[in-house]
């Protein structure tokens, strides 16, 4: 029932769509972090290396720009849509140390790209648990005060990752709920607000599962934002996993406030096979 009921509702655009680069356009690969010019300005920050994350702050450019980061991996890719706005947006470096390739891309027309910067970085992570205790583009806590005292106040009595987690999780399942409206006119490169957690108090699963993260790194509990599919679920999906004492679990908040609210059994751990992984995060 619960899977033909929502095979139609939980919809998540797609942050990822494949893009023709226009490669007479590309840079060559540099080791200059800094590339501005009279049109636009790119600054890499690359302090963060080692905790798994870099950052790009973007200004100078039309307002009818559409731009693109893209960091590849030994065949594996990632596209993430950029706003250049002057502030510093960080994202993750979860493929583990090595050698990646980063572009910034500028759309030509249709799904044409030109590489506006090109280069490669080796990052060496210290440990692998870093990379998702980051705050990243999609659930940025750092400068949320609202959200952050929320989550202080939801995890006042929690004294382990284990209280801490099982807080955060009731807190939403009892007081989050599906949008959805919203997950029939999400548009393509939609990016979550966890300040919707203070506010609206629901969204799509995109929501839930980057919500639960900020929440749960802001506390110093690593927890992954998953995309992908679920049996659980008709249609692509997002969820989370959480390491707690040293072992990943699957948890999707979105089910289980779904069962939550009409009184189903559920569990939070959720069996790992029902879940296929497309992208983690």
């Amino acid at each position: 029932m619960f899977k033909k009921t929502l095979s139609f509702i939980i919809i998540i655009a797609m942050l990822f769509s494949t893009v023709a680069l226009a490669t007479e356009t590309a840079t060559k690969t540099s080791a200059e972090y800094q590339h501005t010019s009279e049109k636009n300005e790119i600054i890499v920050l690359d302090e963060n290396l080692s905790k798994g994350s870099i950052g790009f702050s973007l200004a100078n450019f039309s307002e009818t720009s559409t731009l693109k980061l893209m960091i590849k991996k030994d065949g594996k890719q990632y596209l993430y849509d950029l706003t250049p706005d002057g502030q510093a947006c960080y994202f993750p470096l979860q493929m583990d140390s090595g050698e990646y390739t980063i572009g910034i891309l500028e759309k030509v027309d249709g799904k044409s790209y030109k590489y506006l910067k090109k280069m490669t970085i080796e990052a060496e992570i210290e440990n692998e648990l870093d990379v998702y205790l980051n705050p990243m583009q999609y659930n940025d806590w750092t400068n949320n005060e609202e959200f952050t005292t929320l989550i202080d106040t939801i995890t006042e009595n929690a004294t382990s990752d284990e209280e801490i987690t099982d807080s955060i999780y009731n807190y939403m399942i009892e007081n989050f709920s599906y949008d959805y409206d919203k997950a029939a006119t999400v548009q393509s490169g939609y990016i979550p607000s966890i300040s919707l957690l203070a506010n609206e108090k629901n969204g799509i699963c995109y929501d839930y599962s980057a919500i639960f993260s900020a929440a749960l790194r802001y506390k110093g509990v690593p927890c992954k934002l998953v995309k992908g599919y679920s049996t659980y679920v008709g249609s692509y999906h997002a969820w989370n996993q959480v390491c707690l004492d040293g072992q990943w679990m699957t948890v999707d908040v979105t089910v289980d406030a779904y069962y939550n609210n009409y009184n189903m059994s559920y569990n939070f751990a959720k069996e790992t096979e029902k879940y296929t992984e497309k992208y983690v995060y």
